[in-house]
């Protein structure tokens, strides 16, 4: 929707049209639960329909990544599966919580006074309310894959701007979630730390391990719960990074 669907709405919007379309061409009529037309949904349907064929390929393609995610839903599982938010804590000791809890939906009827046409107008209003007392399993499956690899991401950034002060006296930062910055007289050392600090957050270590740990830490019946497997090692030589020339600089 943000990539592809996005530019052509605004597009549309903006009187320009897209591709000789004054509408999007790619949008269909919605319906609500009710099975009330909800007009033209902006190309939802048609984005959903490319995502999934685009999830395939990439799934098909890059199998140790599918793998590890696969690790990462089965553990946030067996936390819903106890009523537990998943908790774990990065390389560089910061907590993390992942906190989806389900919503509770509740239908308001009120009345409401219209000055135009009715001098009142009954209207029902539906409200979410978030519901601490249960575990949004879906969400979380869904999500630990990307919060865990922004933890790690964010874990990399502190040892980096650790690294640049302590060893390169480095003291101007430009930082932005996986994003260096720092004045230009400063890049060359930065650049050094950058691959310094990442290759010392992964080598001899085993990250899904240690999060295996942790879950098994925060179950209150680890003994019962069915533990998946970790996703094999690749060939992968960390060390190599220092010779990546696009790593994150």
């Amino acid at each position: 929707m943000q990539d592809f669907m996005g530019p052509i709405n605004d597009a549309v919007l903006a009187g320009e049209g897209w591709e000789g379309n004054e509408h999007n061409p790619f949008e269909v009529e919605g319906f609500n639960k009710d099975g009330e037309s909800t007009g033209p949904d902006e190309g939802w349907q048609a984005a959903g329909y490319l995502a999934k064929k685009s999830w395939s390929a990439v799934t098909s393609v890059i199998l140790s990544a599918s793998e590890g995610m696969g690790f990462l839903k089965k553990l946030s599982n067996l936390c819903s599966d106890e009523g537990k938010l998943m908790r774990w804590t990065t390389p560089m000791g910061f907590p993390i919580s992942q906190r989806y809890t389900k919503n509770r939906v509740k239908q308001v009827r009120v009345f409401l006074h219209d000055r135009k046409y009715e001098p009142l107008v009954r209207k029902k209003l539906s409200i979410e309310v978030m519901d601490e007392r249960e575990v949004n399993k879906t969400k979380s499956a869904s999500s630990i894959a990307p919060n865990f690899v922004h933890g790690l991401d964010s874990s990399h950034l502190h040892a980096t701007v650790l690294k640049c002060f302590d060893k390169y006296g480095i003291t101007d930062f430009f930082m932005i979630h996986d994003s260096f910055g720092t004045t230009p007289a400063e890049t060359g050392a930065m650049y050094q730390a950058v691959r310094e600090a990442f290759i010392e957050q992964y080598e001899d270590r085993c990250i899904f391990s240690e999060l295996l740990e942790q879950v098994k830490d925060q179950l209150d019946q680890p003994e019962k719960a069915v533990f998946p497997e970790v996703p094999a090692k690749g060939t992968l030589d960390i060390n190599e990074v220092m010779e990546s020339k696009y790593c994150f600089l």
